[in-house]
């Protein structure tokens, strides 16, 4: 089992992000936190920074904008679930959708189809600390 937490944020606003790494970094749970602006080059840290043979450095957790200019949560996680490194791990990282919004019944069957990729959870923003720790006790077993 891994000893250490390791995120990726993925939100179009720097701000965001920002606060989301400062939220996090503050909590001291968490060994390295990576974020992205854009989910291309989330994807491309995925892909050529995690080769499928060390999952350490794959990460726990991903907090994953839902709504996005250009690329979606939904459509970053349709390029997600064909990664070589993703499609051979045996590892998922856990992967929380974070909106503006409580989820409508239409994003939540959209959602669920994730599942298998290792959507597990949805939160609503701006993050804080309970939502965090929420997740942390109910979807990583080593907190």
């Amino acid at each position: 089992m891994r000893k250490e937490i390791n995120v990726l944020l993925i939100d179009d606003s720097r701000a965001i992000n920002n606060r989301n790494e400062s939220l996090l970094k503050s909590m001291t749970l968490f060994n390295e936190i990576n974020k992205y602006s854009y989910p291309t080059e989330a994807l491309d840290f995925i892909k050529n920074e995690t080769d499928g043979v060390d999952n350490k450095l794959l990460p726990d957790l991903i907090f994953l904008d839902i709504s996005m200019p250009g690329m979606d949560a939904f459509a970053f996680l349709d390029k997600y679930s064909r990664l070589d490194n993703v499609v051979d791990s045996d590892f998922l990282p856990k992967i929380i959708i974070v909106s503006d919004h409580l989820l409508e019944n239409r994003n939540l069957d959209h959602t669920n189809k994730y599942k298998t990729v290792g959507v597990v959870d949805h939160i609503k923003k701006p993050m804080d600390k309970e939502d965090v720790l929420s997740v942390l006790e109910e979807h990583l077993d080593k907190y």
